[in-house]
């Protein structure tokens, strides 16, 4: 998601074709760490450089997917979405069957969340009755179809 062409704003200011980019700054740091730090720079500090500091912590929104719903105040809607109508696949994380920091996050912890923060209750078979989907059991998105 968001590795299109050209350059876009909804995540965060990219570049066109982002991934590419991130890649070239890669291969071209003096090191490894220079490296992941150019890139993250590149999605935290945008195209135009404005940045003195990053503090990703100042962007990221807590919200009711754990993997995070994107920088700043625009990914308050996608956060609304998740608590209302978005089914998402919560299996958390420890660490030992994945890669990733413990995260325990169950669909009760969900709930919960967007109870407190937005007042609703996910609706999961909503989205099957307004888009007609009942019938389909397992959708993929291509990265290559530009979502």
């Amino acid at each position: 998601m968001g590795d299109y062409p050209y350059p876009t704003n909804f995540l965060a200011p990219l570049p066109g074709h982002p991934v590419n980019v991130a890649c070239k700054i890669m291969a071209s740091a003096s090191s490894k760490l220079q490296g992941l730090a150019d890139v993250t720079a590149m999605v935290y500090n945008g195209t135009n450089g404005t940045l003195t500091c990053l503090d990703p912590d100042t962007e990221y929104i807590e919200c009711a997917d754990p993997t995070g719903c994107g920088l700043g105040p625009d990914s308050h809607a996608l956060d609304y979405q998740v608590c209302s109508e978005l089914v998402l696949h919560v299996a958390g994380s420890n660490n030992k069957t994945d890669m990733f920091p413990p995260l325990p996050w169950t669909p009760g912890m969900i709930a919960k969340y967007c109870q407190e923060k937005w007042g609703v209750t996910k609706r999961p078979g909503w989205i099957t009755t307004q888009l007609w989907g009942k019938d389909c059991c397992c959708c993929v998105e291509a990265p290559d179809e530009l979502d």
